[in-house]
């Protein structure tokens, strides 16, 4: 139960930072926010001091000016991976109810990617029982 409540609490906290980083119209000073821990307590600090050791101005200029993109897809990144093992948590929490058992946790992000990234068939995913109830 400990997995499944650690879970649901990374979920919520992701898809809180997500939709106040991307739909919220102004910018939000909560604390613990992902996307402001990671780039700017963390990415832009590292960045700005790479741009200052570039003696020339147009490259200085050319590495700031990347930085928006490459934190765009970092935060995307940070984004779905936690995604990831947040229903992994989930998941291996509630192990018993699928068949055949999660082994281990690894089962249950290889799973959990899957489902995220849509490539998983239908025959290569653990059911719960409930749903092979459904199928059957």
């Amino acid at each position: 139960m400990i997995l499944v409540t650690a879970g649901i609490l990374l979920l919520a906290l992701v898809c809180r930072d997500l939709f106040q980083t991307v739909a919220w119209a102004r910018g939000s000073a909560a604390r613990g926010r992902i996307a402001a821990l990671l780039i700017r307590d963390a990415v832009w600090p590292l960045w700005r001091g790479l741009g200052q050791t570039v003696r020339s101005a147009s490259l200085r200029e050319d590495l700031l000016a990347i930085f928006a993109p490459f934190a765009l897809l970092l935060l995307f990144t940070c984004w779905i991976s936690l995604l990831v093992l947040a229903y992994s948590l989930i998941l291996f929490g509630m192990r018993g109810q699928f068949w055949p058992h999660f082994g281990s946790l690894a089962d249950a992000v290889y799973v959990s990617a899957l489902s995220v990234a849509t490539m998983g068939g239908s025959k290569s995913l653990y059911l719960s029982r409930w749903l092979q109830g459904l199928l059957n």
